[in-house]
């Protein structure tokens, strides 16, 4: 048990306090409840002193984070014009301006201008970064598809000018003559062009 004695009398005191333990064992009371006092007494000296320790620090640094916040200021000019003067910025002077309002907001919210206000929203939500509008490719996507259809036109025209004339397998004659081959072979006499009642063309694919 953690002692404190204020004063050489109290030494004393506690001194014949032990000695008349020994010899009555009555007085063994006293000197318990003596112990108590003055462990209590220095118990609640430690942690008074702890908790003021304790607070002070923290008290501090409040203080100076109100005290930084009440300091912290946006140019007026990036006020007036906050779209304009953050699309000019670089990174690090963006990144200057994210803590300065961040620091802004830390006060009372019904103190901040409307402009304060606004340019804390702006760099928050506004339409930057990754919620930037895409751009619009009007013209060049219809110019672009247009080009690309005429060439396909062109290509599909050059490659026939170079092609051979077509198969005598697909001349008209030769198609009605398969047609009369595959009657006599009963070719797909079910549902196909030998069942009953077909009215199709057949091979025929050429008017």
């Amino acid at each position: 048990m953690f002692l404190s004695l204020d004063s050489s009398d109290t030494y004393s005191r506690l001194v014949f306090a032990i000695y008349d333990a020994i010899h009555q064992p009555s007085s063994i009371l006293i000197l318990t409840g003596l112990f108590l006092y003055l462990d209590y007494k220095n118990m609640s000296r430690l942690l008074t002193r702890k908790l003021f320790s304790s607070i002070k620090p923290n008290f501090s640094r409040s203080l100076a984070t109100a005290q930084s916040s009440q300091n912290a200021t946006v140019p007026q000019h990036i006020l007036d014009s906050v779209e304009v003067s953050w699309a000019q910025m670089t990174e690090p002077q963006r990144e200057e301006l994210r803590e300065q309002l961040a620091e802004i907001q830390k006060q009372d919210w019904s103190k901040l201008s409307i402009k304060e206000k606004r340019a804390a929203y702006y760099v928050a939500f506004g339409p930057h970064g990754p919620r930037a509008p895409f751009p619009k490719y009007t013209r060049e996507v219809f110019f672009g598809t247009g080009a690309t259809l005429l060439a396909a036109v062109l290509l599909f025209f050059g490659i026939h000018s170079f092609a051979g004339p077509a198969p005598h397998t697909v001349t008209k004659e030769w198609q009605e003559a398969t047609n009369e081959y595959m009657k006599s072979q009963k070719a797909n006499p079910i549902s196909g062009f030998t069942s009953e009642g077909y009215k199709g063309k057949g091979w025929v694919t050429v008017d």
